[in-house]
């Protein structure tokens, strides 16, 4: 056995992912399996990885360090109120006070909020979501049959007929169907 899948156990189901096995006694466990063979290390050029061992073998554990990490990454920050929002706000200001700008108003995207941009909300979606989280809404006359029809799919794809039931760990069938359709 491949010594990095070691600390694995295999599912029973084609549709789960390995599991990290509990039991393993195992010298590095984390949420990735970040263990590669000594073998593997000694091939590369360059390694300032760090060795494990254990009873049978020794195992290579990659570290990341600071010095590898992308400049961009480093200094990039979620500026939701940073120099762009100050900024807006500024204008807005401005505005308000009657200064001669070439636009009349100031629209905020810097978090994504389409709707206070003065998009129309999907409506399909919404419709189909109240529908599979209540059933029973189906059968009133408030919804269009398309969106009735996709809601019907859905739940047909649940177990036990409810979005609340357990589904597969990649997702429900039926809507990954959807989505592979799309793509």
């Amino acid at each position: 056995m491949d010594p990095r899948m070691s600390c694995f156990q295999h599912c029973e189901s084609s549709s789960c992912t390995d599991l990290p096995d509990l039991e393993a006694d195992v010298t590095y466990r984390g949420y990735h399996n970040f263990i590669s063979n000594k073998k593997d290390a000694q091939d590369s050029e360059e390694s300032d990885d760090e060795d494990v061992s254990t009873e049978n073998h020794v195992l290579h554990k990659k570290v990341l360090r600071q010095d590898m990490v992308n400049e961009g990454i480093k200094i990039m920050s979620y500026a939701v109120r940073g120099p762009l929002m100050i900024r807006a706000n500024e204008l807005e200001r401005q505005l308000a006070e009657g200064l001669e700008r070439p636009f009349k108003n100031v629209i905020k995207a810097n978090i994504g909020d389409a709707h206070a941009m003065g998009n129309k909300p999907i409506t399909f979606i919404r419709q189909v979501m109240a529908m599979i989280t209540y059933p029973p809404l189906i059968e009133s006359d408030l919804f269009p049959e398309d969106a009735k029809s996709r809601a019907k799919i859905i739940l047909g794809g649940c177990r036990g007929g409810s979005v609340g039931s357990y589904s597969d760990s990649p997702g429900i069938e039926v809507i990954r169907r959807h989505v592979a359709n799309y793509i």
